[in-house]
């Protein structure tokens, strides 16, 4: 429409693939805390490090310490209970990208990750050519 201010969806899409790529690589620099072993291997997909919540005692405090539990009513339980654990070990774990992945890529289930990374991806390249 003429005189519209609707934003440049080419535009938008490739700012919030570049937001998620600077996502990716922060958590790449540190470990993740996720729910199962589906979840790691989509993790591992895109060359992040994982381990289960069962798997808290191994974590040494040298990296940045995400928790990505899915974004539900138990990713939400888990996640505190995570978090309470980390805490009294003096860690302060990052929750913060949980929730910009979960805005990015309407993502509900960390076992997805991979595949709505590349699907971003392959919907941007689309729009482009």
């Amino acid at each position: 429409m003429p005189g519209s201010s609707n934003p440049d969806p080419i535009g938008t899409m490739r700012d919030e693939v570049k937001e998620l790529r600077k996502i990716l690589a922060r958590l790449r620099e540190g470990i993740a805390i996720v729910e199962g072993k589906k979840d790691i291997a989509s993790l591992q997909k895109l060359g992040i490090e994982a381990v289960t919540h069962r798997e808290i005692p191994e974590i040494k405090p040298q990296k940045e310490v995400f928790i990505l539990t899915d974004l539900d009513r138990e990713g939400e339980r888990l996640l505190k209970e995570i978090m309470h654990e980390l805490m009294l070990r003096g860690l302060k774990p990052n929750t913060v990208m949980r929730k910009k992945l979960g805005y990015l890529l309407k993502l509900r289930r960390f076992e997805e990750i991979a595949k709505k990374v590349e699907k971003m991806e392959v919907k941007l390249w689309e729009k482009l050519i």
